[in-house]
């Protein structure tokens, strides 16, 4: 794939990244920490980073140094990353005119760390769907669901999350979807924009994975393993000093949020029954080239990546403010390509 796209784009970044990451992991430093982690396994990890970056045009772009150490937190973890498997993800971000990959526990990640831990008696995760609630007591937790009432086809009344402990101790936590989509467009820059991200192509999963980081982070007791996934998901973390910064929100999610901070020590967890609004923000500045684009992109409903084959075949980069000024100043010839498509060649 990443063949593809260097003739198509002219671009041989992508490539060189992906050769990048294969060095990085080469060197002896690595290698050793590598081997470490993963013993007789190291030779698969190290093949499997190196097809991951180069079938991910995103990813490509990011450094190298971001995609290993993101890996490796997987790997330290005993979390496979392959993405249909959805236990944990290397997920790249652009912050400050540059690409960088960032780890990102899945839901079932969560639940088997929990699962291995040795304290749980039952667990399960679930979605209320919508028409289905009947109550929800904050103060005793307590839920009654008609399932018979609901209906899969529209948009759900809520994700939920119950567990109970060997010590007997047991717990419900449900959040209504508005609550989720609001901690969503708090804490997630990228989703509040209307940006690609997670919450926006697997919403799901990711409202799933808040519930249950949320009820466990707050009710239950956090293994090792557990505390360190915690602090590391939605991290870029620095593979030579182990530093966590958080470039989608600034902060560790729980808090649960993008920008760089110093490593969290504690784990900041907002109340069950308080409310998530919107975080206050200031005017907005003139919106920049990229975001200009973006925005006219989104209003024409063209898919990004099909402007940025586009803007390749021109030996430009919509991500780059002064290429995306380029385009903005040609828009309607882009508008006017993608949506003819193979067309317009006849």
């Amino acid at each position: 794939m990443s063949e593809a796209i260097t003739t198509t784009t002219g671009n041989r970044q992508p490539l060189s990244a992906a050769k990048g990451v294969q060095a990085l992991c080469e060197s002896p430093a690595i290698q050793a920490r590598i081997n470490d982690i993963l013993g007789k396994r190291a030779p698969q990890f190290v093949s499997s980073i190196v097809q991951l970056t180069q079938t991910n045009t995103m990813l490509m772009r990011a450094e190298p140094k971001t995609i290993i150490a993101a890996a490796i937190t997987a790997a330290t973890l005993d979390l496979p990353i392959n993405q249909n498997l959805g236990y944990a993800y290397v997920v790249p971000y652009k912050t400050d005119g540059k690409y960088q990959a960032q780890f990102q526990l899945g839901y079932k990640g969560l639940i088997q760390l929990a699962q291995r831990s040795g304290q749980f008696a039952q667990m399960n995760d679930f979605v209320v769907a919508h028409g289905a609630l009947v109550e929800f007591d904050e103060i005793t937790g307590v839920l009654r669901v008609d399932r018979a009432r609901g209906d899969d086809s529209k948009e759900p009344d809520g994700y939920g999350f119950y567990f109970k402990l060997l010590n007997g101790f047991e717990k419900t936590v449900f959040w209504p979807l508005a609550k989720v989509q609001a901690h969503a467009q708090r804490f997630s820059q990228a989703y509040s924009r209307g940006y690609a991200s997670p919450w926006k192509s697997d919403f799901d999963a990711m409202a799933r994975k808040t519930v249950i980081k949320h009820a466990l982070s707050k009710y239950a007791p956090l293994s090792v393993e557990m505390q360190q996934a915690v602090n590391h998901d939605q991290a870029v973390i620095d593979l030579d000093t182990g530093h966590a910064a958080y470039p989608d929100n600034g902060q560790p999610d729980f808090q649960d949020t993008d920008i760089e901070v110093a490593e969290p020590t504690d784990i900041d967890v907002p109340a069950e029954d308080e409310e998530q609004p919107a975080a206050a923000e200031p005017p907005a500045p003139e919106a920049s080239p990229v975001e200009s684009l973006y925005a006219r992109l989104k209003k024409e409903k063209i898919d990004p990546d099909l402007a940025r084959a586009w803007a390749g075949e021109r030996d430009l980069d919509i991500d780059t403010e002064a290429d995306a000024a380029k385009i903005l100043k040609g828009i309607s010839k882009l508008i006017e390509d993608i949506k003819l498509g193979p067309a317009k060649n006849k």
